[in-house]
């Protein structure tokens, strides 16, 4: 049994599934007159297959089973420490009523991970990204490996020599570890497109702390953007005795002491230190929080799972094609689990 765990924002998944990939929400499939499987849950499936069958590719023994799916969970702490956090997201009718059904189908993909031994963990107050946190800095103090599946510039800051990414591309898939950073972030600066690399998780939490993330609604400290950053980072990357951590961690003792090094920059570094308050309130909002323990909702649990070769990656295949009732009930036969489907339905009805 492989000791490598895939991990994946579940929220994040299905939000691509249903956004990013501009597939209909809802089909011809009803099973008891309700939508069983919709567009979004059809492409998580179909994402869920490709990442492992990528991981094979230098992972052979991973299996289905070998996936944590981590999800929100009511809302965030960050609303207690800034009221405003993502509240300059627009959701108009449309978006509102997608996010209606993409709730649904999201206890719909999490009824069929259950069924075939796949738990998603969650936690009041946190966010799918603090879960993920929890999970992957929980497995490195064991040294056990884990492999973050998300595109969110955020969960760079976990990369350590057992955490690593895997981030879709425009040719496929690929891997960021400590071996192969920077993590690239393509901005637009005037007229050109420049590159922000992030080489290690501090750069990540630094940047929004200076910078603020408008996506989640706020500003980073007045003055301070991507010009600045590019700045500042270059001469944080080239001296040997402060990193973006260090930085973190005592920002006046680093400003002052980068002032001294290089005079030119002084108008930044007042900057910050005029705006340390912002600075503090944006690099607590970056950083994801971990020590907290996850409960983890697991549905069906079934040993015969374990005992397939292909690690039940036929059975998901299944799932995508099937398209009516009795299907689905010879699929769980597949895995000689009658009474784990008629619960499965139960909840599934339940949950609708």
């Amino acid at each position: 049994m492989t000791r490598l765990k895939i991990v994946p924002d579940l929220s994040w998944l299905m939000t691509r599934s249903a956004f990013v990939k501009m597939v209909p929400l809802t089909c011809e499939v009803k099973w008891r007159d309700q939508p069983l499987l919709t567009g979004s849950v059809r492409v998580a499936l179909e994402s869920v297959i490709h990442v492992l069958e990528y991981v094979r590719q230098f992972e052979p023994s991973i299996k289905l089973s070998d996936y944590i799916f981590c999800d929100d969970c009511g809302p965030s702490w960050r609303k207690s420490v800034y009221p405003k956090y993502k509240i300059k997201r627009k959701k108009d009718e449309e978006t509102q009523r997608i996010l209606g059904d993409m709730f649904e189908m999201k206890r719909v993909f999490i009824c069929i991970m259950g069924a075939l031994g796949v738990a998603t963990w969650h936690k009041p107050e946190l966010e799918g990204d603090d879960v993920i946190a929890f999970v992957t800095k929980s497995r490195s103090k064991k040294k056990l490996k884990s492999l973050i599946y998300s595109t969110d510039l955020d969960l760079a800051q976990l990369i350590n020599s057992y955490t690593s990414m895997i981030k879709s591309v425009d040719d496929g898939l690929t891997t960021y570890g400590m071996k192969n950073l920077p993590w690239i972030k393509r901005v637009k600066i005037g007229k050109e497109q420049k590159c922000l690399d992030f080489q290690c998780g501090g750069d990540v939490v630094l940047y929004k702390a200076l910078c603020g993330d408008s996506s989640d609604g706020y500003s980073g400290v007045i003055g301070f953007g991507n010009v600045k950053w590019l700045k500042l980072i270059k001469i944080i990357h080239n001296d040997p005795k402060i990193n973006s951590i260090g930085f973190l961690k005592k920002p006046i003792a680093a400003c002052r002491y980068l002032e001294s090094k290089h005079p030119e920059l002084k108008n930044e570094f007042s900057k910050i230190l005029e705006g340390i308050e912002q600075f503090n309130l944006c690099k607590k909002l970056a950083v994801l929080k971990p020590e907290i323990p996850i409960k983890s909702e697991l549905w069906y649990r079934d040993p015969n799972v374990e005992k397939r070769e292909d690690g039940g990656l036929g059975v998901v295949k299944k799932y995508i094609e099937f398209g009516n009732e009795s299907q689905l009930e010879m699929i769980f036969n597949d895995f000689g689990m009658v009474n784990t489907y008629r619960e499965f339905k139960n909840q599934v009805e339940l949950n609708w």
